[in-house]
């Protein structure tokens, strides 16, 4: 299950809350006409609110790219206040998620 194998420095609730919070951010937030995939980062909203715990090789990708958009759009800053999470347990998340993407193949 990919977001428990990603949740070693946090619980699997904050993990999801966090690529939530970022996928919401890419899709509908000031910045978001920037992201280039909004249509699909909202859609994977409702994947993951629905507890989906398996991702594609595309929706790993698009987790990754939303949560370093997040972070670089928001800055350390505006990334606790917009997303509820602390910046550095963002920027945790991403290098979990690169290290599943990266075994993934």
């Amino acid at each position: 299950m990919l977001l428990k194998a990603i949740s070693t420095r946090g619980v699997e609730n904050d993990v999801r809350g966090v690529l939530r919070q970022s996928l919401a951010e890419a899709s509908g937030g000031f910045a978001a006409g920037r992201f280039p995939d909004r249509e699909a980062a909202g859609e994977l909203i409702y994947q993951i609110d629905a507890g989906k715990e398996h991702f594609s090789r595309t929706d790993l990708d698009l987790l990754v790219r939303s949560l370093e958009f997040s972070l670089k759009e928001l800055g350390e800053e505006e990334f606790q206040t917009i997303t509820g999470h602390d910046f550095s347990f963002g920027v945790s998340t991403l290098a979990e998620l690169k290290n599943v993407a990266k075994e993934q193949g």
